[in-house]
């Protein structure tokens, strides 16, 4: 038999129970889309990075070709050949090397997913959340988690002692073999009483496991304000350094226009005509750098605000 209360305390825990499962597997689901956004956007920065190079060692062979033209010409040094092959040399040199990283990437890529198959569109729109609430997938996790905690105490309260039972029986009794059988119901209670000292383990083991779990929130928390501090400040670094690269990188491209007519035309050497493109490439290279890692700074700040992609 039910104890008193002891009936809706059952019901409360395995509706918390439940309450904690579903919650966890929300937290794990944005534990895994934070290792996913970092993995795209990583494989995103680096595909870049590749195109970029195989740009400037397209740009870099054809200066070769250039200079080797104008040696045979008799307008350059062999030298500058040289200086130019050297350049050639040193971009394909880094194509590789980048090439690699591409290849790394896309291996974590694959050893988080199982799959090739990359999303069409990565990009993401800031969430408007500007702080830690309750709604937050690894806050509401461990908030329920605290709820099913309570809950285990009522339930230990409210199993008392122990339980209360009623037995029922029949009774079969003849006085002797010529007598008649007279049948009868028995009726047996057994009810607990006391139970405090009984309880005291089971409830101090149960209260410590909540005040656990409670302070395991705290900490929760307060890691979590950090991650959120942490992606408010990379983002809006990133938004000031991009409106400073984009600039630079205007400034750069026509640098580099200007450093190219001079050089075909004689007015500046080689070495400096080397020098303002790896200037303009490093430019060109870091605003659009940039520009990927502010969208990637939105994504990692929806995930520090609890936002699935």
């Amino acid at each position: 038999m039910w104890n008193w209360g002891q009936r809706d305390a059952g019901l409360q825990l395995a509706e918390q129970a439940r309450q904690s499962a579903d919650g966890q597997v929300i937290a794990i689901k944005l534990k895994v889309a934070g290792l996913l956004r970092d993995a795209l956007w990583r494989l995103k920065l680096e595909d870049l990075r590749y195109d970029m190079g195989r740009k400037e060692f397209s740009l870099a062979e054809k200066l070769v070709k250039t200079v080797q033209r104008r040696v045979e010409l008799g307008d350059l040094p062999r030298s500058d050949f040289l200086l130019a092959q050297s350049e050639s040399l040193q971009k394909k040199a880094d194509l590789i090397h980048q090439e690699a990283e591409v290849m790394h990437a896309r291996k974590r890529y694959y050893f988080l997913t199982q799959t090739h198959k990359m999303p069409e569109h990565i990009d993401e729109l800031k969430s408007a959340e500007t702080g830690i609430n309750e709604r937050h997938p690894v806050l509401a996790a461990i908030n329920a988690m605290i709820a099913q905690k309570k809950a285990e105490i009522e339930w230990i309260k409210a199993q008392g002692s122990g339980q209360t039972t009623l037995a029922i029986g029949g009774v079969t009794e003849r006085g002797s073999r010529l007598d008649r059988t007279i049948n009868s119901i028995a009726f047996a209670v057994n009810v607990p009483f006391g139970g405090s000292a009984f309880l005291a383990p089971q409830t101090a083991a149960a209260k410590r496991e909540y005040v656990a779990a409670e302070t395991r929130r705290m900490h929760i928390y307060r890691n979590l304000l950090e991650q959120l501090h942490e992606a408010e400040h990379e983002l809006e670094v990133e938004l000031a350094q991009l409106a400073i690269a984009q600039q630079m990188q205007a400034n750069a491209e026509e640098h580099l226009k200007m450093a190219d007519v001079s050089f075909t035309a004689g007015e500046i050497n080689l070495t400096d005509f080397l020098r303002v493109q790896a200037q303009a490439h490093r430019a060109i290279k870091n605003a659009q750098e940039s520009n990927i890692r502010l969208q990637r700074d939105i994504a990692f700040y929806n995930q520090a605000v609890g936002v699935m992609p």
